[in-house]
């Protein structure tokens, strides 16, 4: 006879869209494993390394899209992750630069440089957000698309007729 822990441990690792810490990482469907390197986060897909975002946050969100066949947004996380650290780069280099320099024309030139690397990053910030929030959504949608699937109704678009 098996315990309840065993039982409730089983459901649980069995679960397709459990998310579990695991050592310096997490388990996460089944399928994947994120991994903490020093500045960033490795995502392997089995034994094979899928991706290596800057955040966990961003390592989950692709590891959604890719799960869900999304393929067009888990390049579009690592191409927004890939260019923001490349933003941000570039800013501390401007930022040394102008504290550097001496010439007054090339300091105005650094500076309206600083300023458009400043709002390109906003921008890419922003876009990256958007690619999280989708893949949040696909997730939630895949819930609600499972429940429906094994025959239990969703109270928020089961309708209702009057008699």
């Amino acid at each position: 006879m098996e315990s309840t822990l065993d039982r409730i441990a089983r459901q649980v690792f069995a679960n397709p869209n459990s998310i579990l810490p695991v050592n310096d990482g997490y388990q996460a469907f089944g399928r994947y494993t994120i991994v903490k390197q020093a500045q960033y986060f490795e995502v392997y897909r089995g034994a094979t390394l899928a991706a290596c975002p800057s955040s966990a946050r961003l390592a989950l969100a692709w590891c959604i899209a890719d799960k869900l066949g999304k393929f067009t947004l888990t390049q579009e996380i690592m191409l927004f992750d890939q260019e923001i650290e490349r933003r941000r780069d570039e800013i501390r280099y401007f930022r040394h630069m102008i504290e550097t320099t001496t010439d007054t024309e090339r300091k105005y030139v650094l500076e309206d440089r600083l300023q458009h690397s400043h709002t390109r990053l906003k921008w890419l910030q922003e876009h990256l957000d958007k690619c999280v929030n989708l893949a949040k959504y696909w997730q939630q949608k895949g819930f609600k698309d499972e429940t429906a699937r094994i025959g239990l109704k969703n109270q928020n678009t089961t309708n209702t007729q009057s008699a």
